[in-house]
Order: structure tokens, then sequence, then C-alpha cells
């Protein structure tokens, strides 16, 4: 049975948190202070559990430096979340939306694990020993997918089959990614999953600083998003066989890609061959291969057209169990049972789809 989403905001009650001015001042001195007081080092405790199917955000605040300077130091403070708390389980998405430039991508990166200046604590789903690291427990897509040296096979299979020195590649894109040149996170470390509390359901979430209320925004999830492989979270998982890829191409739409290049042994420049939207369905391909417990989508299906993007949403949603999506199209909120709407200045709002859709009916003057 699917639990909630659980949000421990500041601010609850279906107010917009924007008018909360005093504490999202008092939110940013604090952040300011954090900042100079950690000397720029990373702060967002990150933690995995092996028994966790989704995700914990626990008073998360997000920071990113908006001035002039190197690294944090002496750099002004951009807010980008604060006080973010949640519990994303099984058969639960969200949608993260928000105006251009409010930090929607880099609210997910920090989520991941690839941009790490704030505070707060986010607890992810991990191996269940050193032995299991072969597994895939969290996937990320940026909108723009890595395309490695090799052949046709080890980019759909990608990150599973990496040919020797291509490791080093992936590794300079993440950090690129993560815009650090720091080493990368151990997303395996192991620690028990940390509490969540819990308080009777309220719709409309808002927060961004305030009295620490608590509220719980019920859950919508779909029956079909319990089935398919998001049980196994690429856990002992065989390499695909040729039918296997021919049968997932032909999933994400690109039926004749192998045929069209002349086999699955075939090396090219696949970022040259490849469209970016071509790349967008490969990097899906490679999500449903992996199976993992919980992905991360950085406006991965962007260049695609709606009715390509709604199927490869159609199959994420039977296939992964718990995922995270940064999105503009209204179409994706019939893929997520839940929205965070960024507001700027650290407010945000959690919504379940169907609320968020009523608002901006509303909003629209669509509403009767």
């Amino acid at each position: 049975m699917n639990a909630p989403v659980a949000s421990l905001v500041g601010d609850a009650g279906g107010k917009d948190s924007r008018g909360s001015a005093a504490a999202a001042a008092a939110a940013a001195a604090a952040a300011s202070i954090l900042l100079s007081s950690a000397g720029g080092s990373d702060v967002i405790r990150r933690r995995t559990d092996p028994d966790l199917r989704g995700l914990v955000l626990q008073h998360l605040c997000v920071i990113t430096p908006s001035g002039p300077g190197r690294g944090f130091a002496g750099a002004a403070v951009k807010l980008l979340a604060t006080d973010l708390s949640l519990v994303l389980e099984p058969g639960q998405s969200l949608l993260v939306v928000g105006p251009s430039g409010c930090g929607k991508s880099s609210l997910m990166r920090a989520i991941a694990g690839l941009w790490t200046a704030g505070s707060g604590t986010v607890v992810l789903p991990g191996s269940a020993s050193p032995a299991a690291r072969g597994s895939v427990p969290v996937f990320f897509l940026p909108q723009k997918p890595f395309m490695p040296l090799g052949d046709l096979r080890t980019q759909l299979t990608f990150p599973g089959a990496v040919p020797a020195g291509a490791q080093g590649d992936a590794d300079r894109a993440l950090r690129g990614a993560r815009g650090s040149r720091g080493p990368l996170p151990d997303v395996h470390e192991r620690t028990p999953l940390l509490a969540e509390g819990r308080a009777p359901a309220a719709s409309g979430m808002t927060g961004g600083g305030g009295n620490g209320t608590s509220g719980v925004v019920p859950s919508t999830a779909a029956s079909e998003t319990a089935g398919g492989d998001c049980t196994t979270g690429g856990a002992g998982r065989l390499p695909l066989s040729d039918e296997e890829l021919l049968t997932l191409l032909d999933d994400v739409c690109l039926p004749d890609l192998v045929q069209r290049v002349g086999g699955l042994d075939v090396e090219l420049d696949w970022s040259s061959v490849l469209s970016v939207g071509e790349q967008q369905r490969v990097a899906v391909l490679r999500l449903l291969a992996a199976g993992p417990t919980l992905a991360f989508l950085d406006e991965a299906t962007s260049a695609l057209d709606g009715p390509t993007e709604g199927r490869l949403y159609g199959l994420i949603r039977k296939r992964i169990g718990c995922y995270v999506s940064v999105g503009h199209r209204m179409q994706l909120l019939q893929h997520h049972t839940h929205v965070l709407e960024c507001l700027g200045g650290g407010m945000w709002r959690l919504d379940s789809s169907a609320e968020y859709q009523h608002r901006m009916a509303i909003a629209t003057g669509l509403h009767p």
C-alpha cells in the first residue's frame, strides 16, 4: 500500500509562501552565515539506506553563489529552497515546476547528490552490501545525455558496460553536471533511515522558513506504478541479450536504429550521429534497462514531441517505482502523483497533481 508524501514545512495551510518576506529574509541570512562558517565545504548531509525504496528529504536548504568570486567565499548567496522536507515512497512521483531561473535543475542536482551547498539531510536508496555495488539504486538523467566512446551496445547499456578509458570521461561529465572539481559523492554509504514525522492530511503545503508546522499531502499514486521492474532496483541483473535490447529500442521509438547504423557492434561518434531527441530516447532506454529504485530526470525528454514524451513517461510510470522530474509541459502532470512548485527566494509549494491542476485552471480562468 502506498504511503503518503509527508511534508515537514514552514507556513503550512495553503497560503502563498511568497508573502512570508520576513521568513525568507531570515532564511537567506541563515544561509549566508552557513556558507561563511562552513568555508564553502559540502554541508548537505547525504545518506543511503538499503531498505529505502524512495526518497527522504529533511529540512533541506539549497543555496548557490550568484555573485563574483571563486567558490563560495565572498560570493552572494542565492537561496533555492529552504526547510523542504518530504517522503516519496514506491508508487509516487514528483514533478518539479517553476519559472525559468528559479533553480529547478539545481534543486534536482542537490537532491541527487551532484550539488552539495546548503544544509539538511537527503536519504537515498542504497545497495545492501559492497558486493551489490553492481546494482543501480539511483539513476540520474540529464537534459543532454552523456554518450561515451564505444559501440551501440555500450550506448544502450551505459553505465553498466563502460569500455576501458571511458569511465574517466564519465566521471568528468558527472563533475561538470555537479559544478565542482571535488571528489564524487559516495552513494554507497549505508546508514539507517531517519524517522520522518507525520501529521493529519492537509492540501496545498507551502514552505520556506517559518514555524516548522507539519502536514501531509495524500497519496494519489496509480495502481500500475507498483508493477514492472521497480522492485528489483537493478540488483543481480544479467547482461541484456540482443533480443532484449531490440525490444527496448522499439519501446523507446527507435525500432530501426540498429539497421540504420549497421548493427549493435558498430562504433560511431554517437553525439553527432544521433539527434538530441534520439539521444534522450537512448537515455530513457538505459533507465528502463537499469531498473533503478529511484530515478531523477532533469528535463530528460525536452527535445521530444508530445506523443513520444507521453509514451516514454508511460513506460517509466509502469516500470520505475519512484522518480523525480523537472519539466515544463502540462501533459507531464498525468505521469506524476505530486508537484513541487518553486516560487523563488527559497519558497516552494507541494500539491498533488490534481490539486495543482485545479489551481492552475482557476488561475487561468479555465475553471467554471
